[in-house]
């Protein structure tokens, strides 16, 4: 007899799938330090990515701005609910300088105490990796993280 899956938040909706989308905000920091840094490998990989994209550190209020416009643009799915809030994937465009657009993955976070959906991380491509760590990826989804 087969086990019934864990339940777990799903919530597909087109077009800014965030809750208070007019709140949203990506802090600086965030932009600067996060997804244009080259303080570890991991960072200097995304750095590289969204540079090859025309996005600079010098010029970081350009990503942040595309990074507005995707969450508002994607298609989102709240992918984990716990006491710290509500965990939600944005896929979707990311508007660059140089015209292109690839598909990305955001993630953005409604804390408990404060009903603004903040950014939190970005993931070059659709989906995550099969990453049983990460937020949102498959093997969470399905051990109900």
């Amino acid at each position: 007899m087969r086990r019934p899956k864990p339940s777990r938040p799903r919530c597909w909706s087109p077009r800014g799938a965030l809750p208070e989308l007019s709140l949203r905000w990506v802090p600086d920091a965030k932009v600067r330090d996060y997804c244009l840094s080259d303080a570890s490998a991991k960072s200097r990989s995304r750095k590289t990515f969204f540079e090859a994209y025309g996005f600079s550190r010098t010029a970081w209020q350009t990503l942040q701005q595309a990074l507005h416009v995707q969450a508002a643009t994607g298609i989102g799915e709240l992918v984990r609910a716990d006491v710290y809030g509500n965990t939600y994937r944005v896929i979707g465009p990311l508007a660059c300088p140089d015209g292109r657009a690839p598909t990305i993955t955001t993630y953005w976070i409604i804390r408990a105490d404060d009903p603004r959906p903040q950014f939190t991380s970005a993931i070059p491509g659709p989906l995550p990796q099969d990453n049983p760590g990460a937020v949102g990826s498959p093997s969470a989804l399905a051990a109900g993280r």
